[in-house]
C-alpha cells in the first residue's frame, strides 16, 4: 500500500497503470494522476531496449522537450 493514499484511490491507480500498458495513450494521464499525487509538475516514462527507436509518453507540460531529447 502506498503512504497515506486512500486504498480505493491506490486500487484504482494500479488499475490505470495495468490499462496503460495495453493502451500506450492512457499513460499521459496515469503519469499525471502519479504526478498529482507525489505534487510532481510532469512525469514521463521511457522505452528502450538498444534495437528499438527510443519509446515514451509524457504528460503534456513537458511533451516538446521530450520530443526534443
Amino acid at each position: 500500500m502506498l503512504a497515506d493514499l486512500d486504498p480505493e484511490v491506490e486500487s484504482g491507480l494500479i488499475d490505470r497503470i495495468y490499462e496503460a500498458a495495453f493502451v500506450p495513450d492512457l499513460w499521459g494521464d496515469v503519469l499525471g494522476e502519479i504526478g498529482a499525487l507525489s505534487t510532481a509538475t510532469a512525469g514521463a516514462l521511457f522505452v528502450f531496449d538498444g534495437k528499438l527507436p527510443l519509446g515514451f509518453r509524457t504528460t503534456e507540460t513537458i511533451r516538446a522537450i521530450i520530443e526534443d531529447f
